[in-house]
């Protein structure tokens, strides 16, 4: 993919449609592999008295996880700036330009 990307940092829609495509195949992969092990293995695992618990526990930490993952593509949403096509020159304007990052950026001095 580097070698396709080379200085430019762009790709042919043709070339961006089968990296999708390649993509999906492992999704799909996964999801039809090794994806419900998370489910399966603890409702065959343990005795019939304790299998709802652990159960319980299971779909407790899926959604403990997922909570996270939530939480964080929030914090990289409103936090992170975009820095696509930025010079690293620039980079720090960015970062005092940011509206929370702004208040933490020294606006005393300016390295050029």
């Amino acid at each position: 993919m580097a070698a396709e990307l080379k200085d430019q940092g762009t790709v042919t829609k043709g070339y961006a449609d089968s990296v999708m495509v390649l993509i999906c195949v492992y999704v799909s992969g996964f999801g039809l592999s090794w994806g419900p092990l998370g489910w399966l293995v603890p409702s065959q695992i343990f005795p019939m008295e304790i299998r709802s618990d652990a159960q319980s526990i299971t779909a407790a930490l899926f959604f403990f996880f997922g909570s996270w993952v939530f939480a964080m593509t929030c914090f990289v949403y409103y936090f992170l700036p975009e820095t696509k096509n930025i010079p690293f020159e620039k980079m720090e304007l960015i970062w005092r330009e940011h509206w929370y990052l702004g208040r933490i950026v020294s606006h005393d001095e300016i390295y050029l």
